[in-house]
């Protein structure tokens, strides 16, 4: 148990220290070519380029100790594990609710190269890190006591609120931690990453599409 959790406080640390570098190379580059991006509607690459490159090392140096799934067996839309992939997309909604909000009393859904980055590289990369790599050394795939996925259904939640703290100006941390606990859920019950992404994808997409 101290084993473990002495792990666990290691990859946290060695996740949220390469989280700090790439924000301060964000800001480096930013001043360079910030306005240039941002006319192409991609200056959210600016903020994902140098994430994605940390949470790459992050994955080289952490690789988890079994391999998780992707996508899920035909058993994930049966029974009980359908309602929970439901209930992950009625969850979804509330928690986009005022993207849906704006999309339907406004002129319409926005569309622009914001997309790539907010509804496609950032749930496959996110989901992977989170309820992927960092999920299997919290509570390897062949462990099957359920205290160790309640631990690491609240560990992973609260990383990737943190991991969010750049946008919390528009979402309040919690909103990001609970909308966390909510896809660590459908990793859980579904054995796979790709719903979880799905739903991500989802959310992203009306939040960037509600933007005028």
């Amino acid at each position: 148990m101290i084993q473990r959790s002495a792990k666990i406080l290691f990859v946290v640390m060695g996740l949220f220290g390469l989280q700090l570098l790439a924000l301060k190379a964000s800001a480096w580059l930013w001043p360079i070519t910030g306005e240039t991006f941002k006319g192409i509607g991609l200056a959210n690459l600016l903020f994902y380029g140098p994430c994605l490159i940390a949470l790459l090392v992050f994955h080289l140096a952490f690789r988890p100790q079994a391999k998780f799934r992707w996508i899920p067996g035909r058993h994930a839309f049966r029974g009980w594990k359908l309602i929970i992939l439901l209930l992950g997309l009625l969850g979804t909604c509330a928690f986009y609710w005022p993207a849906i909000g704006r999309l339907l009393s406004g002129p319409g859904p926005v569309w622009s190269l914001t997309l790539i980055g907010g509804a496609l590289v950032a749930p496959v990369i996110e989901e992977w890190i989170f309820r992927g790599v960092v999920w299997e050394q919290i509570k390897p795939s062949g462990n099957t006591d359920h205290l160790w996925s309640v631990i690491a259904l609240l560990i992973t939640s609260v990383m990737f609120g943190l991991w969010h703290l750049p946008f919390a100006v528009r979402s309040p941390l919690l909103v990001h931690i609970g909308f966390g606990l909510l896809m660590g859920l459908v990793r859980w019950r579904t054995g796979a990453l790709l719903p979880g992404i799905v739903l991500h994808a989802i959310g992203n997409a009306l939040q960037v599409m509600s933007q005028a």
